[in-house]
């Protein structure tokens, strides 16, 4: 019985796609394979690496853009902050802070505690949306209830 369980999820795939920590911790040539297969967590790993030039992957800011892009596309809220970031710094593209907002509002509504605390500078600044101070403390408030450290350090001076 046993048997023909491990096969169902083997064949539905719940069994065969590794999570995001095991795939960080995969050298990069185990990672390019389950890209390729649409894995949006190794996607996301090769954007990192590329971008980053870490880990045994060469600094590629058109290969980081174009797995991050991929990813993202799939709901990776992590993809999603890079790909802001390179709009942000103007890294590969055009320098956009628009774009940069758009994208970090992405990943801040699904979760990324860095994304926000970006928004409240964005906000804070008004670079790429209208200065607000009152959703730019708002922002923070959430980054800092989701962990970030530098938030809770910002919220206490």
């Amino acid at each position: 019985m046993n048997r023909y369980i491990l096969l169902l999820l083997i064949l539905t795939g719940c069994a065969s796609s590794p999570g995001e920590r095991e795939i960080l911790n995969m050298p990069l040539s185990n990672i390019w394979p389950l890209a390729e297969l649409g894995n949006k967590n190794a996607m996301h790993a090769l954007c990192y690496r590329h971008l980053y030039g870490e880990d045994g992957a060469q600094k590629d800011y058109e290969i980081a853009y174009e797995w991050c892009k991929k990813s993202a596309e799939k709901g990776h809220n992590s993809s999603l902050t890079l790909i802001a970031e390179m709009y942000y710094l103007g890294l590969y593209i055009e320098q956009d802070y628009a774009k940069a907002f758009e994208y970090y509002q992405k990943a801040a509504n699904l979760g990324h505690d860095h994304a926000q605390l970006v928004l409240y500078v964005m906000y804070e600044k008004g670079q790429g949306i209208e200065k607000n101070l009152v959703k730019a403390k708002q922002w923070l408030k959430r980054s800092a209830r989701n962990g970030n450290v530098q938030a809770k350090r910002l919220l206490a001076n």
